[in-house]
């Protein structure tokens, strides 16, 4: 057994690159995620892959709102919204979830995700297991701004392909 000494981010570099299980909540009993590095993705024991969708028009995105209600921040996250319906995209949804976000993601249920772009991003319990899972599945991440991604950043897209074409 684990020593109960051990620190969430001093754990994380041992745990990550084997194995990851996340079990959703209650009203979703039947879906147990998993990713083991170098051996893929899995939901409730089949291997998963990430979205084909390679077009805007055929994508459907996931975002969260952010914690912050400040005029400035919410109307920089509306922007960018708007960026994505004025070019063609099929919609838009937000589940409250982070890592909930990024295992939908993983097993190609919706085609992307971005969160952080008004600066008040997850946090590395939202990122650990999801990461992990989107990666194994065959998916990209990237901070928004299009760096490298970083478990400990503020920002994340997330995704089949490191880019969707806009609609023409």
């Amino acid at each position: 057994t684990l020593s109960s000494s051990l620190t969430l981010p001093s754990f994380l570099p041992f745990f990550l690159p084997f194995f990851l299980p996340f079990f959703l909540p209650s009203f979703l009993p039947c879906f147990c995620f998993q990713a083991v590095r170098g051996k893929g993705a899995f939901l409730n024991g089949s291997r998963i892959r990430v979205s084909t969708s390679t077009k805007l028009k055929d994508s459907l995105i996931l975002t969260e709102f952010g914690f912050s209600r400040e005029s400035k921040k919410v109307d920089v996250w509306l922007v960018t919204a708007k960026r994505f319906f004025m070019r063609g995209i099929h919609g838009i949804r937000s589940m409250g979830s982070g890592v909930l976000d990024l295992c939908f993601v993983a097993r190609g249920a919706l085609d992307g995700l971005y969160a952080g772009v008004s600066g008040d991003g997850w946090s590395i319990w939202d990122y650990c297991a999801g990461s992990l899972l989107v990666e194994e599945a065959g998916g990209v991440m990237c901070a928004v701004d299009g760096a490298a991604f970083d478990l400990c950043g503020s920002s994340v897209v997330a995704g089949s392909y490191r880019h969707l074409e806009p609609h023409n």
